[in-house]
């Protein structure tokens, strides 16, 4: 796996998709602006009986059904409100697509989560730290006091996994 692919979990209704978060093709908007998420799908991380086919189907569908979760290392999503999908197979195996590329374009997420999508969250993963996350996000390290203040964090030493962290613009 390059840096450029991050672990991610996609879930649609009740069932979690793994798959990979391209950062290089994501893009994530300032504000409640167009984010688009670039997901790939492999036939190697998918559990049986799914197919890569079977899944790029029902992720077309999103468009129709509406909301979704993502959650990987530098963005997590609740109740997202797809606007468009695109699916492009890029490896086949005996005529059948084994690896695709699915970009997902958000408009908005949900009323309740709109103000941590005007800033982004992000959940702490074990082996996490602030500087660590700032760092991966904004590419400095030194920004993880701007995190800690808007998430209200007094002892930055003291954050537990599983903590949602508030991701202010780049620009605060």
């Amino acid at each position: 796996m390059t840096d450029n692919l991050q672990p991610a979990e996609l879930v649609v209704g009740d069932e979690p998709i793994e798959c990979r978060l391209d950062l290089a093709a994501t893009t994530l908007g300032a504000g409640l602006t167009r984010t688009t998420l670039a997901l790939v799908l492999d036939a190697a991380w998918l559990p049986a009986p799914h197919t890569v086919a079977g899944l790029a189907a029902r992720l077309l569908r999103l468009g129709e059904t509406g909301r979704f979760d993502v959650r990987a290392r530098v963005i997590a999503l609740r109740g997202a409100t797809c606007a468009s999908v695109g699916v492009t197979f890029t490896a086949f195996a005996a005529g059948e697509p084994t690896r695709a590329l699915v970009e997902v374009a958000i408009d908005a997420a949900s009323e309740a989560d709109a103000g941590a999508a005007e800033r982004g969250t992000h959940q702490l993963l074990p082996g996490e730290d602030l500087p660590g996350v700032a760092y991966a996000v904004y590419g400095d390290a030194t920004r993880w006091r701007a995190i800690a203040e808007a998430t209200g964090i007094d002892d930055p030493l003291g954050v537990r996994t599983g903590t949602v962290l508030v991701l202010p613009p780049p620009e605060a």
